[in-house]
């Protein structure tokens, strides 16, 4: 079994469980603003700050935005200003749609829809999409990255062998780069320039540097 001091595993585990954070935050913050996610807001923001506190100096590179702004941002619209841009952005005739296979014109919906399902599968789960909610949505994609960051945090240290760890190493590396990565910056450029909410504009930059700056290999 692979041996490290307590205090190296404890922070590397906590670094692991942040990120698994963001991208809980994210996939919550992507979807229908009803009365829960009002109420949930200040929470996510909260934890979202202390996150990228900690990315920020571990990836040397500096926040576009930080989750601060979204509490003026909010406090200065109505909930159904809020209500009606995320219909217009990303449901009814969506000025900005959160599918993957919206943005990936050399592979056809069906072979993204079975890759995404794929993937799903090998870390042992089944996507019980909707044709409201198919596979490749931004939220459930961030979902999945959360589930599998978390899993890999809990069994942090525990690993029999090498083959082991790198299941679940292996599995958000190549989702990142088989999809997410494939999308988020013409997703997140195309939230930007549609919006007319600087909630939505920094969520936006917020999302995209976050994912583009996303690697695994440094919360080993």
């Amino acid at each position: 079994m692979f041996v490290q001091s307590q205090e190296d595993s404890e922070r590397e585990q906590e670094l692991i469980f942040f990120r698994s954070l963001m991208y809980r935050e994210f996939s919550r913050l992507y979807r229908y603003p009803d009365q829960g996610w009002f109420e949930s807001f200040p929470g996510i923001c909260k934890n979202i700050t202390q996150a990228l506190e900690v990315f920020s100096k571990r990836l040397k590179s500096s926040v576009p935005v930080y989750p601060n702004i979204w509490h003026a941002c909010l406090s200065n619209l109505e909930r159904t200003v809020i209500e009606a841009e995320y219909v217009r952005l990303f449901e009814y005739d969506a000025s900005c749609c959160p599918y993957e296979s919206s943005y990936i014109s050399h592979l056809s919906p069906q072979k993204i829809h079975d890759s995404v399902r794929a993937s799903y599968k090998c870390a042992g789960l089944v996507c019980l999409s909707s044709p409201q909610e198919l596979p490749d949505h931004f939220t459930l994609e961030c979902e999945f990255m959360h589930y599998l960051s978390y899993v890999h945090g809990q069994e942090l240290g525990k690993w029999e062998t090498e083959r082991d760890k790198n299941k679940w190493v292996g599995l958000q590396d190549r989702f990142l780069k088989d999809h997410l990565w494939q999308w988020i910056g013409p997703f997140c450029r195309c939230l930007f320039h549609s919006s007319g909410l600087e909630l939505y504009k920094s969520l936006a930059e917020m999302t995209e540097w976050f994912i583009l700056n996303d690697q695994v290999e440094e919360f080993q």
